[in-house]
C-alpha cells in the first residue's frame, strides 16, 4: 500500500512538475511573443517619427525655396521645392509611407487624412507663387506672400504633425514599458517554475528512492529546459540592448540636434549636432549642468520655458536666438518634450532662414520706400513735398543721421542745398559749395558715388567735410543726381559714427538717388509744361480777341457788341452749371460768334436799309461760313457750337440746319437770348434801340418758339440780379 502511495505520489509530483513547466513555458512564450511585438512596434514608432519630421522639413524647405526664388529670381533656389514635389522621394511618398505605418492606428489615420489636403493646398500655393514669379514677376508673387495666403495652412500642418509626434511618443513610452514588464514577468515565471520543479523533485526523491534515477533524468531535462529558456531570455535581452543602441545611433545620425536634460539640468545625452550648434565638444557637455556650460542661461526666456516644461511636464515649441559667449548668435527652432529622464530637446538650426527672412523684409521695406517716392512723384507737383518724402524714406531706410540734397546751378557752377533733414544746424540748411570743391563736387564731376567712411577731423581743406565735422559727422556718402545724362545735383547722407557700407547698401543708396533725380526732373518738366501751356493759351485768346476786334472795326454799328454778349453769356453759363473747362470754350465761341460775317459782302453787311430776301439768304450763310472757317482749327472745335448754332430756334425754324429743342447745344441756346437782348438794346441804321422793358417783353413773347424756356428762366434770373 505504501509503495502504491509512494509511486502514485511520485507520478503525481512528476505530473505536477511537468504541468508547471508547461505552464511556465507557455507563459514565457506568450511574454516573449508580446515582447517581440512590442519591439516591432517600437521600431515602427521610431520610423513613423522620423517620417513625420522629414515630411515637415520637406514642406518648410519648399516654402523657404519659394521665398528665395521670389526675391532673387534664381531658379537654383527651387531645388528644395522640386525635392518636395518629387513623387519618388517627396512629400507624397512620405505621406504614403505614413499611411502604411499608421494603418492600425485609427486616430493617426484620421489626423493623416486631415494633414494630406493641407499639404496639397500648401504645395499648391507655393506652386502658384512660383508660377506668378515666373510669369507675372516679383510684385505679383510678393502680393500673394504679403496677403498671408498659406500661413494658416502651414500652422495647421505643423499642429497636426506635432499631435501625431506626441501620439507616437506616447506609444513609444507605452511599448517600452510593456517590453520591460513582459521581460520581468518572463524572468519571474521561469524562476518560479524552476524553484517549484526542484522542490517537487526533491520531495519525490525523499519519498521514493527507486525513482531517483527517473527524478534525476527529469531534473536534467528540467535543467536543460531552464538553460534553453535562459539562453532565449539572454538573446532577447541582447536584442533589446541592440534596439536601444540602434535608437541611440539613430539619434546620433540625425541632422537635428538631440539632447536629453536631467531634472538637475545636467546633460545626459547629446549628439554631435548639438555640440556643433553650441560651439563646444560633447565632453564639455555630458555630465555638466547648462548653467556651468553657459553661465547666465538660467536668466533667459529660453530657460524660463525649459523650467516650465520640466515642472508642468508639458511640451513646447519655440524659436530662440542664442547668443554665444564670443558675441556671435544663432537662431534655433526647439521642440521640447518631457521624458522619463527629464526633457528631450530637438533643435534645428534656422539661422540661415532667419537671415533670409530679414533680407526679404529689408527688401520689402526698401520697395515700400521706392513705392512711396513713386507715389509722391505721381501724386503732387510740389517739389518740396516730394523731396520731404525722399528725405524721410532715405533717413529711415539708410539709417543715417542727416540727408542733404543739393541742386546744380549751372550758370554759377555751384551746388546749392535745396532740402535737408535730420538734427542739423542752420549752416547745413543753406550750405553752398563750388563744383570743384569737396567730395560732393567730386561725386558730381566724376559722376560716381564718393565716400569717406571715417572722417579725420584735421581734414579742413575740404569745405564740405569741414561743414560735416561742424555737424559732428564722422562719415559721408555722396552720389550724383543724373537725368538723361545731365547733372542736376548731388545726394548726400551723413553719419555721426564711422560707417563702412556694404555693396547692397550702396546699391540702394544709388537707387534712391536715381528716384530723387527723376522726382526733381518730373517737377521741373511739369513746371515748364505749365508755362508752355499758359503761353499757348494766352496766344490763342489774344488771336481770338484780335479776330473779334477786327469784326468790330469792320462794322462800326456793332462795336462793343461782342464783348457785351460774351460777358453776359458767361454769366448764364455759370448759372446753368457749366464747369471751368466748358466756360473757356463758351467764351471763345461767343467772341467768334459772328466770325462768319467776314464772308458777307460789305454792301450787304453794312447796308443801312432792310435787306431783300436775296440779301437775307446771303446773310444767313454766315454761321456756315463760321463753321467752315473754324473747323480746320482743332483747338476751336469745342467752341463751334455758338458760331454755328446761335441762329437756330427752339421750334426748329432757325438756320442754317433747322435744329430744334435740345438738338441745339446749350451754349448756343443761352447765347441766342443774349444776342437778341443786346441787339435790341443797341441802335441800328434801320431802327433805334428799344427800352429795357420792351426788350424783356419781346424775349418773353419768343419763349418756347424762338428760345429754350429753361434758358429764358436763367436769363431772367441774371437780369434781375
Amino acid at each position: 500500500m505504501k509503495r502504491f502511495l509512494t509511486g502514485n505520489f511520485s507520478n503525481l509530483a512528476f505530473v505536477i512538475a511537468i504541468t508547471i513547466l508547461l505552464i511556465a513555458g507557455i507563459f514565457s512564450f506568450v511574454n516573449l511573443t508580446t515582447l517581440i511585438n512590442s519591439n516591432t512596434n517600437i521600431s515602427q514608432t521610431l520610423l513613423t517619427l522620423a517620417k513625420l519630421e522629414e515630411t515637415l522639413t520637406l514642406i518648410v524647405d519648399a516654402e523657404t525655396a519659394q521665398r528665395g526664388y521670389v526675391i532673387t529670381g534664381d531658379e537654383t533656389y527651387l531645388e528644395p521645392y522640386y525635392n518636395a514635389i518629387d513623387p519618388e522621394t517627396g512629400v507624397t511618398k512620405h505621406l504614403a509611407e505614413l499611411q502604411s505605418l499608421t494603418a492600425n492606428k485609427p486616430e493617426q489615420q484620421t489626423r493623416l487624412q486631415d494633414l494630406m489636403p493641407l499639404v496639397d493646398e500648401r504645395l499648391r500655393v507655393i506652386k502658384q507663387v512660383v508660377r506668378l514669379r515666373q510669369e507675372a514677376g516679383f510684385e505679383s508673387a510678393q502680393d500673394v506672400i504679403l496677403s498671408g495666403t498659406g500661413k494658416e495652412t502651414m500652422d495647421a500642418i505643423r499642429q497636426i504633425i506635432i499631435e501625431m509626434e506626441m501620439a507616437e511618443n506616447d506609444l513609444l513610452l507605452y511599448w517600452s514599458d510593456m517590453s520591460s514588464t513582459y521581460l520581468r514577468n518572463t524572468l519571474i515565471a521561469m524562476t518560479s517554475a524552476a524553484l517549484v520543479s526542484v522542490l517537487l523533485l526533491f520531495t519525490s526523491f525523499y519519498f521514493v528512492n527507486r525513482e531517483v534515477h527517473e527524478r534525476r533524468i527529469a531534473q536534467d531535462e528540467l535543467h536543460q529546459l531552464n538553460q534553453e529558456l535562459d539562453k532565449r531570455v539572454q538573446e532577447r535581452s541582447d536584442e533589446l540592448i541592440e534596439v536601444n543602441q540602434k535608437y541611440v545611433r539613430v539619434l546620433d545620425t540625425m541632422l537635428e540636434g538631440c539632447q536629453i536634460i536631467g531634472f538637475d539640468w545636467r546633460y545626459l545625452y547629446v549628439n554631435d549636432v548639438v555640440a556643433n550648434q553650441g560651439h563646444v565638444t560633447k565632453d564639455e557637455l555630458i555630465g555638466r549642468t547648462m548653467m556651468e556650460v553657459y553661465p547666465g542661461i538660467d536668466e533667459t526666456p529660453l530657460f524660463n520655458t525649459l523650467r516650465h516644461c520640466m515642472k508642468e511636464r508639458t511640451p513646447a515649441r519655440i524659436e530662440n536666438q542664442f547668443v554665444y559667449p564670443d558675441g556671435q548668435s544663432g537662431w534655433f527652432e526647439l521642440s521640447i518634450e518631457p521624458v522619463a529622464e527629464g526633457l528631450f530637446i530637438l533643435s534645428v538650426d534656422i539661422t540661415e532662414r532667419k537671415r533670409t527672412e530679414e533680407a526679404i523684409q529689408q527688401q520689402l521695406f526698401r520697395l515700400k520706400s521706392l513705392r512711396a517716392i513713386d507715389l509722391a512723384i505721381l501724386g503732387t507737383t510740389d517739389l518740396r513735398l516730394t523731396l520731404r518724402t525722399v528725405l524721410d524714406e532715405a533717413k529711415m531706410r539708410l539709417h543715417v543721421d542727416i540727408v542733404q540734397i543739393e541742386l546744380f546751378n549751372q550758370s554759377m557752377m555751384m551746388l546749392e542745398t535745396i532740402a535737408v533733414t535730420g538734427n542739423h544746424t542752420e549752416k547745413m540748411q543753406s550750405f553752398i559749395s563750388r563744383l570743384d570743391d569737396g567730395i560732393n563736387g567730386k561725386a558730381a564731376l566724376e559722376r560716381r558715388t564718393v565716400f569717406v567712411d571715417m572722417i579725420d577731423e584735421d581734414e579742413s581743406n575740404d569745405p564740405f567735410l569741414s561743414a560735416i565735422i561742424h555737424e559732428d559727422g564722422r562719415a559721408v556718402y555722396s552720389t550724383p543726381l543724373i537725368v538723361k545724362g545731365n547733372l542736376i545735383g548731388v545726394f548726400n547722407v551723413i553719419f555721426r559714427r564711422p560707417f563702412k557700407a556694404s555693396q547692397d547698401w550702396i546699391d540702394f543708396f544709388e537707387t534712391l538717388a536715381g528716384q530723387t533725380a527723376m522726382a526733381i526732373d518730373s517737377v521741373k518738366s511739369f513746371e515748364e509744361l505749365q508755362r508752355s501751356n499758359l503761353d499757348l493759351a494766352l496766344a490763342y485768346d489774344t488771336t481770338i480777341e484780335g479776330w473779334s476786334h477786327a469784326l468790330d472795326l469792320r462794322d462800326k454799328e456793332t462795336e462793343g457788341h461782342t464783348l457785351r454778349v460774351t460777358q453776359m453769356t458767361l454769366k448764364l453759363a455759370r448759372l446753368a452749371g457749366m464747369n471751368s473747362n466748358e466756360l473757356v470754350h463758351v467764351r471763345r465761341g461767343a467772341l467768334l460768334h459772328d466770325i462768319g460775317k467776314m464772308g458777307i459782302p460789305d454792301n450787304i453787311l453794312l447796308k443801312p436799309d432792310k435787306l431783300t430776301s436775296e440779301e437775307w439768304a446771303i446773310m444767313r450763310m454766315h454761321p456756315t461760313y463760321a463753321y467752315e472757317l473754324l473747323l480746320p482749327i482743332n483747338y476751336l472745335h469745342p467752341a463751334l457750337d455758338i458760331p454755328y448754332c446761335h441762329h437756330e430756334k427752339w421750334d426748329g425754324s432757325g438756320y442754317p440746319r433747322g435744329l430744334h429743342g435740345e438738338q441745339i447745344p446749350l451754349s448756343a441756346r443761352l447765347f441766342a437770348i443774349v444776342d437778341v437782348w443786346d441787339a435790341l438794346r443797341s441802335d441800328r441804321p434801320y431802327r433805334q434801340a428799344w427800352i429795357e422793358d420792351r426788350v424783356i417783353e419781346h424775349i418773353y413773347s419768343l419763349n418756347n418758339t424762338h428760345f429754350d424756356p429753361k434758358a429764358v428762366e436763367i436769363f431772367m434770373q441774371t437780369i434781375k440780379r
